[in-house]
């Protein structure tokens, strides 16, 4: 995406810039390729919110279902499929030579395939549908996981006994053993809110990772499905302004999306933390 905005920017602020080359190889050439490793992210981080989803929701079952094996065979998968269903766009593009009539030299030029199918393809698959398919899964996963922790909060539910005067302490025997009942009573019920305060920010780090996808796609679901119901919102058309700007917006979503992530998990997950700490030479903080 560096160089797309790049020209843009050149093209903003010097407009009169002699290019040496069609300077649209530069804006869109590189566009499509790099918006598939950004597919490819977007569809990896569905598949997390699942599997973490997964691991709250059944957790005596999760080590048998998502094994290391399968776990790679699905991240190979997913890249697989993310760049088969971009060929039909990835082949609009291509790089011919032209001789220039003013200087009588060659330059390189953007050539563009008019079959309007591979973009419908495009826009329908890799646009529209699986987009939507994966904001689905998202939101799915949200309600699970909230779900899942409001029983769990309910169900460990510090028990509080309670003591009435001669019925609950009949003998003196009972009155020696109180002690070491309340104290064993007090650890349980401080391991058990260890327990819920640890799964309790492993949900909320996925909630808010799920969140933060569900928010980020929802401009470009909305703008790419008008783009596929109403032809005319377009660039070429009346409506390009309009176009253009919720195409920024969509971008600047996406942008955000890949970014924001980083803070989620430089949050709630120690290992990610401590890697990253010793990046950057800083000393690690312990959790």
């Amino acid at each position: 995406m560096t160089s797309t905005v790049s020209t843009s920017v050149v093209s903003v602020f010097a407009p009169g810039w002699a290019w040496k080359f069609d300077r649209r190889i530069t804006s869109f050439l590189f566009y499509w390729p790099a918006f598939t490793f950004y597919d490819f992210s977007a569809y990896l981080s569905v598949c997390l919110g699942v599997m973490r989803c997964a691991c709250v929701a059944m957790p005596l079952h999760f080590k048998l279902v998502f094994t290391k094996p399968r776990t790679i065979t699905t991240v190979v998968v997913i890249f697989i499929a993310t760049v088969l269903l971009r060929i039909p766009v990835l082949s609009v593009h291509s790089i011919g030579i032209k001789i220039n009539p003013l200087t009588n030299q060659s330059y390189a030029y953007l050539k563009v395939d008019k079959n309007r199918i591979k973009v419908f393809i495009n826009d329908t698959i890799n646009r529209t549908s699986l987009p939507w398919v994966a904001f689905i899964i998202m939101v799915a996963c949200v309600l699970i996981l909230s779900l899942k922790l409001a029983e769990a909060s309910k169900i460990r539910q510090p028990h509080i006994p309670v003591s009435s005067s001669g019925l609950a302490n009949p003998g003196p025997s009972t009155d020696k053993q109180e002690p070491r009942d309340q104290s064993s009573l007090g650890n349980n019920n401080t391991h058990t809110h260890k327990i819920s305060t640890k799964e309790a920010q492993v949900v909320q780090s996925v909630v808010l990772v799920c969140v933060i996808f569900i928010l980020s796609q929802l401009p470009f679901l909305l703008y790419s499905s008008a783009r596929l119901i109403y032809a005319e919102f377009d660039e070429d058309t009346h409506l390009r302004f309009l176009f253009g700007f919720c195409s920024n917006i969509s971008l600047t979503c996406s942008f955000l999306n890949a970014s924001v992530n980083i803070f989620v998990y430089f949050r709630f997950n120690s290992k990610y933390r401590s890697v990253i700490q010793s990046k950057l030479c800083a000393k690690p903080v312990k959790s």
